[in-house]
């Protein structure tokens, strides 16, 4: 559950970062295009996907712990996309692989 809730948090937040005008975007997902042309769209529906992201985990942690876990998140996920996307390091095979590895330790661990 917590995985998908990352995932989430990182669509939500590259939706965002994909609408900026101020760098070139490399299509990297398949979702830029659309988000550079459509900069309202996507930002509602970044904005929407992250607010997905913190109730579910305000589902499972509460009001206080789940802002809180929010945020951590948010940071972290936000800060690796803008060192790691220049850098051509995120694809989608990295992504996939790296989901499979979240969920498979989430499940093994629970």
């Amino acid at each position: 559950m917590i995985s998908l809730t990352y995932l989430l948090i990182f669509l939500g937040f590259y939706f965002w970062y994909s609408t900026t005008s101020r760098i070139k975007i490399q299509p990297v997902f398949g979702m830029e295009n659309w988000a550079q042309k459509k900069k309202m769209e996507s930002k509602i529906l970044g904005s929407l996907l992250l607010c997905l992201g913190w109730f579910l985990l305000f589902q499972n942690y509460g009001m206080g712990a789940s802002s809180f876990h929010f945020l951590i998140a948010l940071m972290t996920i936000a800060s690796s996309v803008i060192v790691f996307m220049p850098l051509g390091i995120l694809s989608l095979k990295t992504m996939i692989l790296l989901l499979f590895l979240m969920l498979f330790f989430e499940y093994i661990i629970t």
